[in-house]
């Protein structure tokens, strides 16, 4: 493992570790039709065991959601990851693909800049879906200061259907035949662009409080306390699904929900009553999740190690060399004993050059060698007396 990877390799493991150290079987219990509750592993449950969910309190809270920046390298892999589980490498390569094609602007970039150009894009669109009730909701943003760089965002004012449609069509000619993640990338890129120039969006939502009840025994509970989205609203009078708009996994269900029964129900709740809960799956939880490919590269950024150029390289060169592996359904990262291996030896033997505070220190040279600030020689002269002492 190189200078880069080896702290990279000791988060994967520290994860790990935590990770082991506190999971639990839980039990997903499912009541009226699209809720659930965590119950933890206890007594005589089992797959076909029955509970009594009761609703203590409904409230109705008002939120916002967004507006975020458009995206960087890093933020990109992340979602890339976290929403679609397309690895690092895959992605960038998709993205590649896309600014070779002219679709989107260069991906490799630390930068939320959005330019003028930009901004004309993000306005076209709106005003192409909305008329002139795109004034409601446009709300340009560059986002950052000047610079060569901007973030990542399209070139043309095509939604991904938009898009899809252009090509199959034939009115878009392009240099190679786009996947399913080519169009998943696009759409996740345009939406996260056009979601950064409008106002927020407001959520309507039930909080709901719940406990469980097993043969009149209150049972321990992983949440007790439960969000329904009843309701997104984006200025006073636009349709809100006629906008290709940034929505995180965790909103996702929000559009697709159809379960408006099951919100009538919940909101005849206010003084409590109870609803026939089931069993219908179990699955490991633990308070330290393992990475994703995502989350370890939104840790580099965060962290300061490595660059937009580099995050999927690091995670690829770790993968390749196994000392981590990628589990194949939920896509988390797990260190192998050969990992384990090469990172106890390196942090024992020389701590001091593969330090996560040695790298940082490192690149924050390579920075200042690029600004003029050192000369190169100084720390090329450094390193090489690091290397000499190893001998």
């Amino acid at each position: 493992a190189g200078r880069v990877q080896t702290p990279v390799l000791g988060w994967v493991i520290g994860r790990y570790m935590n990770y082991e150290k506190s999971k639990r079987k839980v039990y997903v219990v499912k009541f009226l039709n699209n809720l659930s509750v965590l119950i933890p592993r206890q007594g005589n449950i089992n797959k076909k065991t029955k509970f009594n969910v009761r609703v203590d309190s409904v409230s109705k809270v008002e939120d916002k959601f967004g507006p975020l920046p458009p995206y960087t390298t890093d933020t990109l892999l992340s979602d890339a990851s976290n929403l679609y589980s397309i690895s690092a490498p895959e992605t960038m390569r998709v993205a590649q693909d896309l600014f070779e094609s002219g679709l989107i602007t260069y991906h490799r970039t630390d930068s939320t800049r959005i330019s003028s150009i930009g901004i004309f894009i993000a306005e076209s669109y709106l005003k192409q879906q909305l008329g002139d009730k795109y004034k409601e909701i446009f709300k340009p943003r560059s986002w950052g200061e000047g610079g060569a760089h901007e973030a990542i965002r399209p070139t043309k004012p095509l939604d991904e259907k938009q898009l899809r449609a252009m090509i199959e069509e034939g009115e878009l000619q392009l240099p190679k035949r786009f996947s399913i993640n080519h169009y998943r990338v696009y759409d996740l890129i345009f939406s996260r662009f056009i979601s950064s120039q409008i106002i927020p969006l407001t959520l309507i939502k039930l909080n709901i409080k719940v406990r469980a009840f097993f043969k009149d025994n209150e049972l321990k509970l992983e949440n007790n306390n439960l969000d329904m989205v009843m309701e997104v609203r984006l200025g006073s009078d636009t349709d809100l699904s006629r906008l290709s708009l940034y929505f995180p996994r965790i909103y996702f269900s929000m559009r697709e929900s159809t379960h408006q029964d099951s919100i009538k129900k919940i909101m005849n709740c206010s003084n409590g009553c109870d609803f026939q809960g089931q069993v219908t799956s179990s699955f490991l939880k633990s308070d330290h999740q393992l990475y994703t490919q995502g989350e370890l590269i939104t840790e580099m950024k965060n962290k300061g190690i490595g660059r937009p150029s580099t995050y999927a390289t690091i995670i690829s060169t770790l993968i390749k060399r196994m000392y981590i592996i990628e589990s194949r359904n939920a896509k988390r990262l797990i260190p192998s004993k050969l990992g384990i291996s090469v990172y106890n030896f390196l942090n024992t033997n020389y701590h001091n050059l593969v330090s996560e505070e040695r790298t940082k220190i490192l690149l924050d040279m390579m920075d200042e060698i690029e600004e003029g600030k050192i000369d190169y020689r100084q720390v090329l002269k450094q390193l090489y007396n690091e290397i000499q002492s190893i001998g």
